[in-house]
């Protein structure tokens, strides 16, 4: 089966518009301290020191301060200040910052806007004055909160990368900025003995802040991170509990079970770099990386066997490299120029503008051809193509993957398929035809 202007006015806006610039938006920020205060070592002196935003509003660019004042005797502090830049509709960022005599602290926050390198709050600016949530420094406050996560390692541990009993998983996250692991444990004697969890207070980020995780195992096979982007999740109150999710979010049918040699190969006529690099086929070699590579840094001698060769007189080039068992069976890579001779630099396309193309036979599998600086993304399963009948027999093909298979039917009002269970992992079949008409679909688990 083939699936496709009205002006309000009163004296208190005309006396507003007389004292500030027709833009300016007046913005309440509010933020406690509480933790900073109150905590076993304190890290804030109400009477010596002063918490104050930054950020890239009113072309300030980060560079200069503007402080907040204590409300009373609590560990609250806050201050309205006119934003006229960007215009209402505009997107702004900022930070918490304190300083004294002996401190000088930016809120570090994991899992959040990222500018140059560094969390920042964000929040769109309104047309009307503005009073934003208020905030913890840093996301931390006083009290705690139980977070309860979960991990299921029954890929990982088909697959030789984990060994139950012997390795270890661990969680880090934000709450301590990743810095030390929280252990999870299972039940080796249940039938969901796969699945690690645990539950541990966090101080931070306080209830309504946004979190990241990331899951860690070690022990007799690599010392391994999730290679994923931080795990996001808000905390709640007065408890937080996290999805269950696969290692590196791939189950059973997104792993090679077997090595298998995978042939590359990129089209590199007429190809120009990000950087605006023009390809000389007579002095700059080719070479590939990729999450299957652990990602060679940029600018540094590329592995030896990472150098694609070309096909003759051709500027198509190729190469053919093992992939272990264990691996995912999505591979997202890059090409590189190595300009002048030099070394390989990301010059194909921008950060993570990736190829990502799926091995869909083990033990070997040739790819399609890449174009330089035309990055493709693959689906996982699809484009179900039926050919026109010859010789009684129908050519069917598709994207194939592991655990996905065809069925056939004959009356779509019956609703009845039938598995062709033998198609499993295939990307291709003959089908025997008959004077019926026959419908086709891909099912995975």
């Amino acid at each position: 089966m083939k699936n496709t202007s009205v002006i309000l006015a009163s004296c208190a806006t005309l006396l507003f518009s007389a004292t500030l610039p027709a833009s300016a938006v007046p913005v309440t920020f509010r933020v406690n301290l509480e933790y900073q205060i109150t905590n076993d070592a304190p890290t804030f002196d109400p009477n010596n020191d002063t918490v104050e935003i930054r950020g890239d509003f009113n072309n300030d660019n980060w560079s200069s301060g503007f402080p907040l004042v204590r409300v009373g005797n609590t560990t609250s502090y806050t201050n309205t200040y006119d934003i006229t830049n960007p215009s209402p509709g505009g997107f702004v960022q900022f930070k918490f910052h304190t300083y004294g005599p002996s401190e000088d602290n930016w809120e570090s926050l994991p899992g959040y806007i990222y500018t140059n390198g560094y969390g920042n709050r964000a929040f769109i600016l309104s047309n009307s004055a503005q009073m934003l949530p208020p905030v913890y420094f840093n996301d931390q406050w006083g009290s705690t909160v139980p977070l309860t996560v979960q991990v299921d390692m029954k890929a990982q541990t088909l697959v030789g990368n984990f060994i139950p009993g012997n390795d270890t998983v661990e969680v880090r996250g934000s709450w301590d900025g990743f810095s030390s692991g929280v252990m999870l444990t299972n039940d080796p004697t249940s039938a969901t003995s796969n699945i690690y969890s645990q539950t541990f207070n966090i101080a931070s980020p306080a209830p309504g802040g946004l979190g990241a995780c990331k899951f860690h195992h070690y022990g007799s096979s690599p010392d391994t991170w999730e290679s994923i982007d931080n795990r996001l999740f808000l905390v709640t109150n007065p408890a937080t509990s996290l999805p269950l999710v696969y290692f590196n979010n791939l189950d059973t049918n997104d792993l090679l079970f077997a090595d298998t040699y995978v042939s590359f190969s990129v089209n590199m006529t007429n190809a120009v770099g990000f950087d605006s690099y023009v390809f000389n086929p007579n002095e700059d070699p080719v070479y590939i990386n990729g999450d299957f590579l652990g990602w060679w840094a940029w600018g540094n001698p590329p592995p030896p066997q990472c150098q694609m060769f070309p096909v003759g007189n051709s500027e198509v080039y190729t190469n053919t490299l093992l992939i272990p068992k264990g691996n995912s069976v999505a591979l997202a890579y890059k090409y590189s120029i190595g300009e002048y001779g030099y070394y390989a630099a990301d010059d194909e396309a921008g950060f993570k503008l990736n190829h990502v193309r799926y091995i869909r036979n083990t033990g070997g599998c040739v790819l399609p051809m890449d174009t330089f600086g035309m990055q493709l993304v693959e689906p996982i399963v699809g484009f179900l193509n039926i050919g026109n009948p010859a010789s009684g027999r129908v050519n069917v093909s598709w994207n194939g993957h592991l655990g996905v298979h065809l069925q056939t039917s004959t009356d779509l009002t019956l609703g009845i398929w039938n598995d062709l269970p033998a198609t499993e992992g295939l990307s291709s079949t003959n089908y025997p035809v008959s004077a019926e008409p026959t419908f086709f679909r891909l099912v995975k688990p």
